[in-house]
């Protein structure tokens, strides 16, 4: 099994957990994605959010309960060290592969969950890589056990109302709205079609991300002149620990996905595109991953309780 390494940055005002880990079935860690039971056809779960673009939930690991962010950055599930001792499972995990951006591969075990517990959904049988989050927990001065990805998300279609901290899982599909915006998914990731001065681009919806980042690549194909792009100092916490760095931010014209439209937008680059929570918390978000679209809706627009 093989995961790209999460990315976690702390940029300027909050902490993003913009990045990716995406993981490969192999012969003995073939368990990768869960089996889903709801009690009903749609269950509301509860979001903790302390006012920093970091929503998280309360699950319960093999009965036992932990914290977890919220993040469609993450294709699948991950525990920490001391969560997986807690359960008794560290001893016992599996050895695998670790792979990051550049290539660059290390260790890592993973952990043979038997069930999570999210309100009145249980995920069942999946395998969940153990990775040191000590770091995000300095920065958001919290405790989290794990990060919940998508492919526990997935298994349902699903909303979440920012503004009134809830996430609302349905087991069944609904037609898309006329707005709709169409997906793709690749290994549990969502990506869609953004225009960034005019042009198609495609980013990773990235829940985990305070900010939206654009690709290094990405200035060239777009010819952002050097007169609209600036070096600023950011701090960044990744895996392996923190650090300060300079980092090239740029001044778009024109940024336009469905109802988000920005003129000279600035956003900061790094090696991917994801649409983070600066753009994301003033909609409420719906996503059936299986049907391939999402959308959002201007929670001022409707009185209905979602």
């Amino acid at each position: 099994m093989f995961i790209k390494l999460k990315l976690v940055y702390w940029l300027l005002l909050g902490v993003s957990l913009s990045g990716c880990v995406t993981t490969h079935k192999s012969s003995d860690l073939n368990a990768y994605n869960p089996e889903c039971l709801m009690a009903t056809e749609s269950v509301q779960v509860l979001l903790l959010n302390d006012n920093n673009y970091q929503w998280r939930v309360q699950v319960e690991v093999n009965g036992i309960p932990g914290t977890f962010i919220l993040d469609t950055g993450s294709d699948c599930t991950i525990i920490t060290p001391q969560f997986a001792r807690k359960l008794g499972l560290l001893d016992n995990a599996k050895a695998g592969r670790l792979v990051s951006h550049d290539s660059k591969s290390g260790k890592v075990r993973f952990a043979d969950i038997t069930s999570l517990h999210m309100a009145d959904v249980d995920y069942i049988g999946f395998y969940a890589p153990i990775l040191d989050l000590d770091h995000i927990n300095r920065a958001l001065n919290t405790e989290v056990a794990g990060i919940l990805g998508n492919n526990l998300l997935n298994k349902t279609a699903w909303q979440i109302d920012w503004r009134r901290n809830t996430l609302t899982l349905k087991s069944l599909s609904s037609e898309p709205p006329p707005d709709a915006i169409p997906i793709v998914i690749r290994h549990n990731r969502i990506y869609l079609t953004v225009l960034v001065n005019g042009r198609p681009t495609e980013f990773a919806l990235d829940t985990g991300a305070y900010r939206s980042v654009l690709a290094h690549k990405e200035l060239a194909r777009l010819q952002i002149p050097a007169d609209k792009r600036s070096e600023i100092n950011a701090p960044k916490i990744d895996i392996k620990g923190a650090q300060y760095f300079k980092q090239t931010q740029v001044q778009l014209d024109s940024f336009q996905v469905g109802p988000i439209q920005r003129t000279d937008f600035f956003m900061l680059t790094w090696d991917h595109n994801a649409l983070g929570m600066d753009l994301l918390s003033s909609w409420i978000l719906k996503v059936d991953a299986r049907h391939r679209w999402l959308s959002l809706t201007d929670p001022d627009a409707t009185s209905t309780p979602h």
